[in-house]
């Protein structure tokens, strides 16, 4: 960031005393690049890989930083420059959580462990799930796609909103198509996102049955509801569950 505000503060400079200029030399390669990258991510986020995709705004930032102190600053302003880009780094590795991974083993894997329980307790289901990576893989099942990667009938439908890769679904194509499992995140008394709503699964002759938890919460693992529980899940979501499945277990009215 601060190489590019360098950056654009020096080509603004240049054409504050020449507007002439404009026309001849325009911003560099590197700041109209940075710019985007940064506007690109403003607009979309990040998703579920946060701010990864704009990683080579770093190197960019760090070459706009240099290519100005060389061009006006003295030896002094140089080694200023040099001591923040090094103090940043340093900084990066003792600061950023992500540097923070456990690597506990056997690792736990919510989607690997939910697949392979639905591989061996569900054969031959039709599962419909927004997470169409590894409980696809590891289930082995027949998949719908909820959010329309590899559902024509979904992918096609008009967007919702500005978040890539989750605002396009439609919950009466999927409920049309009566998967015998639903799975997706979770929250409240079993709500679930994409139109799944409770009540709309409910009326649908579905009923909550599996919940799982995240990485955060592995002690938790899976949990096959009771009848009891599946009423109201509350307490359980509460406590640190966030994942769900839902069975169908009788045809809509």
């Amino acid at each position: 960031m601060l190489g590019a505000a360098l950056a654009a503060l020096a080509y603004l400079g240049k054409v504050i005393k020449d507007p002439k200029s404009i026309p001849h030399e325009p911003p560099s390669f590197e700041l109209f690049a940075f710019a985007g990258l940064i506007s690109y991510y403003c607009l979309v986020g990040g998703d579920i890989y946060r701010e990864r995709f704009i990683i080579i705004a770093f190197p960019l930032g760090l070459y706009m930083l240099f290519r100005v102190v060389v061009g006006y600053g003295s030896v002094v302003v140089r080694l200023a420059a040099a001591l923040i880009v090094l103090v940043t780094l340093v900084a990066s590795f003792a600061t950023d959580p992500r540097l923070s991974y456990r690597f506990d083993l056997p690792k736990y894997d919510r989607w690997l462990v939910l697949g392979r329980y639905l591989a061996a307790h569900h054969e031959g289901a039709y599962l419909a799930t927004g997470a169409a990576g590894k409980i696809p893989y590891y289930s082995g099942l027949r998949t719908l796609d909820m959010l329309g990667l590899n559902t024509p009938e979904i992918a096609f439908t008009e967007a919702q909103g500005a978040n890539p890769g989750h605002n396009k679904f439609n919950p009466d194509y999927v409920f049309a198509q009566q998967p015998d499992l639903i799975c997706s995140h979770i929250w409240g008394d079993g709500q679930m996102p994409y139109g799944i709503s409770r009540d709309r699964y409910v009326e649908n002759g579905y009923v909550l049955r599996y919940l799982v938890a995240p990485r955060e919460k592995s002690e938790l693992g899976l949990r096959v509801l009771t009848n009891g529980e599946s009423s109201d899940p509350t307490d359980l979501i509460s406590n640190g569950y966030d994942y769900g499945c839902v069975l169908r277990v009788a045809s809509p009215d």
